[in-house]
C-alpha cells in the first residue's frame, strides 16, 4: 500500500513539473512566477529614467511624492542591474549595434 502512495505521488509530482516547463516554453521572456508586481511598468520606467539622470534613491522617492518606498525603488535598480549583468555576459548581446532585440529600451528623456 505505502508503495502505490510513493508510485501515485511521483506521478503527480511529474505532471506538476511537465506542466510547469510547458508553460515556461510557451511564455518564453514573458514567464512570471508569484505574486504580480504591484508596481507598473511606466512606474519602473519613470525611476530608471530619474535614475539615469543621476538622482538618487531618495530624490527619486521625493520626485514621485512618496508613492514608493526608498526600499522598491532600491529593489527596481538592483533588479535593472541583474538584468544588465545577465545581458551583458550574453555572447550575442551588444550595446553597440542597432538590432532592436540586443538594446534594452530605456524610456525617453524629457528636457525641462
Amino acid at each position: 500500500m505505502d508503495i502505490l502512495l510513493r508510485i501515485e505521488r511521483n506521478l503527480k509530482s511529474e505532471k506538476i513539473k511537465l506542466a510547469m516547463t510547458s508553460k515556461k516554453l510557451l511564455a518564453g521572456d514573458n514567464y512570471h512566477q508569484g505574486r504580480p508586481s504591484k508596481q507598473s511598468k511606466e512606474m519602473i520606467d519613470q525611476v530608471l529614467n530619474l535614475h539615469n539622470q543621476g538622482f538618487g534613491v531618495r530624490e527619486i522617492e521625493r520626485h514621485l511624492g512618496r508613492q514608493l518606498s526608498r526600499s522598491t525603488i532600491s529593489r527596481i535598480l538592483q533588479q535593472n542591474n541583474k538584468v544588465l549583468e545577465l545581458k551583458s555576459d550574453d555572447p550575442n548581446f551588444s550595446t553597440s549595434s542597432n538590432s532592436a532585440e540586443s538594446e534594452i529600451p530605456m524610456p525617453k528623456v524629457e528636457d525641462k
